[in-house]
């Protein structure tokens, strides 16, 4: 009986150092995914609030390098387990967190703000410490055709005031300042394109609009100019689509 019991103590423990054998060579696989590909890291002078046209390159990259999953509610879950093991510093790393946090905060933000007016003016008094501007598709044309903002968001205003821009006219104020074109959903879902290889303005749940930068699949990576950040967006809730030209 008790040599029953030694070998059955030693099966589980062949069983155990099989089980932790395998898990560390999935890790190791994990690390060697990208251990050809070459090291990513801002550089040594990145300034955090005026990120350049190169740093926002470098966090396109690490950002489509990261295993980013959407779950059943549209949030983003960061399955990557560390810098190490997507060959990227440690600094650059945790900005993608911060990235994937912000996205996941704009999405829980406009859950309850599905409106048909993109904003030019946040609603409420002038003196509300709270009140923000929300001229966001002023912002977004501004920065992705290089266009001086007071005068895009001087014609909106001048044209529609300060409640907004209806979202049925999206399309017609995107044509008033550039030669562009919509883009159907089928077309932009074959789309793949790097960091300033093309620029397309969407609209975001019928309410937000910003400058998509890059896209590689689903993971879509745009720029908020209105907020002056980055963020990562899925195909769910994307209501409009303009190409600039």
């Amino acid at each position: 009986m008790k040599k029953v019991e030694i070998i059955c103590s030693v099966l589980v423990l062949f069983l155990i150092l099989a089980i932790v054998f395998v898990g560390c060579q999935q890790d190791e696989s994990l690390d060697d995914l990208y251990e050809n590909e070459a090291y990513l890291s801002f550089s040594p002078t990145v300034n955090f609030d005026q990120l350049t046209s190169e740093d926002l390159m470098v966090l396109s990259q690490a950002i489509f390098r990261l295993d980013i999953r959407e779950n059943k509610d549209h949030f983003f879950d960061i399955f990557s387990r560390n810098a190490k093991s997507v060959n990227m510093s440690e600094e650059l790393f945790n900005y993608c967190l911060i990235v994937i946090e912000n996205s996941n905060e704009r999405i829980l933000s406009e859950i309850e703000i599905y409106r048909n007016r993109v904003k030019t003016r946040q609603e409420g008094n002038d003196d509300d410490d709270l009140k923000a501007k929300t001229d966001c598709m002023a912002q977004s044309i501004a920065y992705a055709t290089g266009l001086d903002y007071y005068y895009v968001n001087s014609w909106i205003t001048n044209k529609y005031g300060n409640d907004g821009v209806p979202i049925e006219d999206f399309y017609s104020v995107m044509n008033t300042f550039n030669n562009g074109a919509q883009v159907g959903f089928s077309m932009f879902h074959d789309m793949n394109f790097s960091y300033g290889e093309k620029k397309l303005v969407i609209a975001l749940n019928l309410n937000h609009v910003v400058t998509v930068i890059s896209k590689n699949g689903n993971d879509i990576i745009y720029w908020d100019a209105q907020r002056g950040s980055m963020g990562l967006c899925s195909p769910y809730g994307i209501t409009h689509i303009y190409e600039i030209r």
